[in-house]
């Protein structure tokens, strides 16, 4: 196991944004994971857990603790049923799993992130959630293994059992239940992913350091009557779109210092010039506090914010 002091945090996030991690420990199997854990012991020191970095802001003066990023990368497909370690980038796992003739997460082809990550934050993309084809979920948990089904892992919009109590959970694989593609449902599936891929790639600031949608969507559900009428027409399944907000505000291409609103996707703050997390930040700020004065809407950072 090798343990790297100083490591610049920036390379290991999509925002190509951040300071130093005092410690940096990549970790690919359960051994390793114990051990690293053990030094977070002995250094007495706090820890942050990552995975593929994308949905993370760090502070320009990085993490004064040990960072553990989670390489697991294992995927067992056995049947319509694929076991598949955390630290798999979601996009990979999407592959194979066509590949090996299955279906369920053609919609979230392209998804950013590692396997983890999306667990962690119930992440979701043209209707699909992750918990939709979730049947069990391995964590470490207070030194033991357990084995959680769908229901233990709590899942709600952009969250879960995991992000309510961080820190509390590691996530070490999880187990999809997916369905087969076959003659009949094989165009609608090669449909359906190449829809999602050209959607992301004109829409979306994809070719940007960013840290995908950096806001959450609205729920329709959460809003005064008067507003779920005024936004229903709006509304996509159940939610309106943070960028709907940010774009009625008059925000894209809003920019502070190095970074800003992207052109394509108002939800995409973008690292558009060596910005800084602060940068960030204040362009955060000022998106909430239009989207505030236009519309008494109160925006939710999706991103996690680490070091602040």
């Amino acid at each position: 196991m090798r343990i790297l002091e100083n490591e610049p945090l920036s390379k290991h996030t999509t925002f190509h944004i951040g300071g130093n991690a005092r410690y940096f420990i990549c970790v690919k199997n359960e051994d390793e994971l114990r051990q690293a854990l053990d030094f977070v012991k002995e250094q007495k020191a706090d820890h942050l857990i990552i995975g593929g970095g994308s949905n993370l802001l760090v502070a320009d003066w990085g993490f004064d603790g040990v960072v553990i990023k989670i390489a697991f990368d294992e995927i067992n497909i056995d049947g319509t049923r694929v076991t598949v370690g955390a630290g798999v980038p979601f996009a990979t796992l999407v592959e194979k799993t066509i590949k090996a003739d299955l279906c369920g997460l053609e919609k979230a082809s392209g998804l950013p992130g590692t396997v983890g990550g999306a667990i962690y934050g119930d992440a979701g993309c043209f209707g699909w959630e992750t918990r939709n084809n979730i049947s069990y979920v391995k964590v470490l948990h207070k030194q033991d293994i357990h084995i959680l089904d769908r229901n233990k892992c709590e899942f709600k919009y952009r969250s879960s059992v995991f992000k309510e109590k961080a820190g509390e959970y590691i996530i070490l694989e999880a187990t999809f239940d997916l369905g087969e593609i076959t003659d009949k449902n094989r165009n609608e599936i090669k449909l359906a992913i190449i829809k999602c891929l050209d959607y992301r790639r004109v829409n979306q600031a994809v070719q940007s350091y960013c840290a995908g949608s950096f806001f959450q969507n609205v729920l329709l559900s959460e809003l005064p009557l008067h507003k779920q009428k005024e936004f229903a027409e709006v509304a996509r399944d159940g939610k309106i779109a943070a960028g709907y907000f940010i774009d009625q505000a008059g925000l894209k291409g809003k920019q502070i210092g190095g970074a800003q609103v992207s052109m394509k996707h108002a939800n995409f703050l973008i690292n558009a010039n060596n910005a800084t997390a602060e940068d960030v930040i204040m362009l955060a700020s000022l998106v909430k506090q239009y989207v505030r004065r236009e519309f008494n809407i109160q925006l939710k950072e999706e991103v996690q914010m680490v070091g602040f």
